[in-house]
């Protein structure tokens, strides 16, 4: 298998991954991190069809906000004050930018990058 760089010529979508280091806060939160990826979808213009949240034994929290436009996840590891966020929309009317600042001041966090990707057909 084989893999190359391609063109996106169908823009489909918006896909922003970020890494976030050096978190002080909220690693921990499960109803915080609902109330945080609710309020992620109104920012971003997207349309919520539901919220999961998950917490493990060691107090790190997942958490994914399925949308009619795509996703966005949250993951993070408390013993390594980090979060991976997600945040994928399709569609004219979606503003993913519009979460990253929020995910960014949520979890505190002193580091970070985004990445971005545009998602569509070669």
């Amino acid at each position: 298998m084989s893999y190359s760089p391609r063109l996106i010529q169908k823009k489909l979508g918006k896909h922003l991954i970020l890494e976030l280091t050096q978190c002080r806060k909220n690693l921990t939160n499960r109803q915080g991190l609902r109330r945080i990826l609710k309020k992620a979808v109104e920012d971003t213009n997207s349309t919520l069809v539901s919220v999961h949240t998950h917490q493990f034994e060691n107090g790190s929290v997942s958490g994914i906000a399925f949308l009619l436009e795509s996703h966005i996840s949250v993951h993070t590891w408390v013993e390594y004050s980090y979060a991976a966020v997600d945040i994928y929309t399709c569609g004219d009317h979606t503003l993913p930018h519009k979460a990253v600042e929020l995910f960014i001041d949520y979890f505190k966090s002193n580091h970070y990058i985004v990445r971005e990707i545009d998602r569509g057909l070669p």
